[in-house]
């Protein structure tokens, strides 16, 4: 009878964690499914980051000017994530910039921030150094010359002491330089 109950509590156990499996399985499977919709013509998916035990996904939003032979114009970067039901139409953080080629054609030569933002609910958990990571990366991956990275912050930030001191340290971290409200960075040949 002793052993009856025994093995009855460790199929009980056996049965709980195949449950909770099934639970994460059927997450990760919503997930998936989600991905679907970033991928179109336009916006594609850069990177699926896990963090903080969930599914984050990086896109990247093209425009194309056609007139300057469909060179990259604009390009946003985004930071969704996963398991929120409001994805796709809650995005954590996003990166605008703006694409300036040398001789208006030969080579990317400069890239312009044009907002850099993460929502309000959400700053200091991460979530804008993930996306500026990633946008890094993708620049590096994009780019085979000299290329410098500028962007004016936003007076916004100037109004509060610790607005402004969490936006110097977000940027400088990256290796971004501040000179008033200019900031800049230089990546060499890859």
């Amino acid at each position: 009878m002793q052993d009856s109950l025994s093995q009855i509590d460790t199929l009980s156990d056996k049965l709980r964690e195949i449950q909770q499996e099934n639970k994460q399985l059927i997450k990760q499977n919503e997930s998936l499914l989600k991905i679907e919709i970033f991928n179109d013509s336009l916006t594609q998916i850069f990177k699926v980051i896990p963090y903080k035990k969930e599914q984050w996904v990086v896109t990247v939003t093209k425009e194309v000017d056609w007139a300057r032979h469909g060179q990259i114009d604009k390009m946003r970067f985004e930071l969704f994530n996963l398991n929120n039901p409001r994805t796709p139409n809650y995005r954590y953080s996003e990166i605008w910039v703006r694409m300036i080629y040398h001789n208006n054609a030969e080579y990317l030569e400069r890239i312009i921030i044009i907002d850099c933002t993460t929502h309000y609910e959400h700053i200091n958990k991460g979530y804008g150094s993930i996306l500026m990571k990633e946008f890094l990366h993708y620049v590096k991956l994009l780019n085979r010359k000299e290329l410098e990275i500028t962007g004016t912050l936003s007076p916004v930030d100037e109004q509060k002491k610790e607005n402004h001191e969490r936006r110097d340290h977000f940027y400088r971290k990256f290796g971004f330089k501040i000179e008033g409200r200019r900031l800049s960075l230089k990546l060499n040949k890859f």
